[in-house]
């Protein structure tokens, strides 16, 4: 896949992230889940095309909470309304044998009839499921975002061979295990092996760092609750917060709550 380098938002993430033990990719991976959640929240949705694929592919689960929290109500139903359709026709036949396989099984006598139905139920199940997975495999959203974090990770990579001063900017960047792999990989699919091993060490021990870092915060954090300390939490109040990030990426239902604040 060709990526194109996208320089100003890489480096507004990285200033802000610098020295603070945050994932710049994770600073710009909410701003991208952000923006494609209100996308499918405007006027797109009245758009034909965009509602053909609401309707084939739909949301992820913790993307329709966030739709759902958004608050705007009618886009929202026009949206769910007719993927809830489509979903619904794609696992009715599904639904349909197991419910088949169900009442069947309640009519059989004798432990050979049962053990049989029981297994042709279970069967008729595990399609089913097979099918309702199927129906939630796929996310306009993350689908939007997925092409947007690669664009970032490549301008993260590739930019420090452009620009000097970027170069000594990445030494003072922590990446979160999942973005330190990715860019990992990337290096290795778009850089010669001696730019890839030289980007893979500067961004490993710069994370290390930065991990470090969260790891003694978080520490600290949790002795302040001692009684003899006083209570005083200065400099450290975001710290369980910033070691969950660096476990899970940003934090989807908190974020989308303090966008909405604003």
């Amino acid at each position: 896949m060709k990526y194109e380098i996208d320089t100003i938002p890489v480096w507004d993430a990285v200033k802000e992230a610098a020295g603070k033990a945050v994932c710049p990719l994770c600073l710009l991976e909410k701003k991208a889940t952000l923006s494609a959640l209100r996308y499918f929240l405007s006027d797109a949705v009245m758009v034909p095309e965009v509602r053909v694929q609401m309707n084939e592919k739909g949301f992820s689960r913790d993307n329709w909470r966030l739709l759902l929290q958004d608050g705007r109500r009618l886009p929202l139903a026009l949206a769910a309304e007719t993927r809830w359709k489509t979903f619904r026709e794609r696992i009715q036949k599904n639904l349909d044998q197991t419910r088949k396989e169900a009442e069947k099984l309640e009519s059989q006598k004798g432990p050979q009839a049962l053990f049989a139905s029981k297994e042709s139920l279970s069967r008729a199940v595990g399609a089913l499921d097979e099918a309702v997975r199927r129906q939630q495999s796929s996310c306009l959203v993350e689908e939007r975002v997925h092409d947007s974090m690669g664009r970032y990770i490549f301008t993260l990579v590739q930019l420090p061979f452009k620009d000097p001063d970027f170069h000594q900017a990445l030494r003072n960047v922590t990446l979160c295990p999942a973005h330190l792999v990715a860019c990992a990989k990337m290096a290795l699919d778009t850089l010669d092996a001696l730019k890839a091993a030289q980007i893979i060490k500067i961004l490993s021990m710069s994370s290390e760092e930065g991990w470090q870092r969260a790891q003694e915060d978080v520490y600290q954090f949790t002795q302040k609750f001692d009684s003899r300390s006083g209570g005083d939490f200065t400099g450290l109040s975001d710290a369980p917060e910033k070691v969950v990030a660096l476990l899970a990426g940003w934090i989807k239902i908190r974020e989308k709550n303090e966008e909405r604040r604003r």
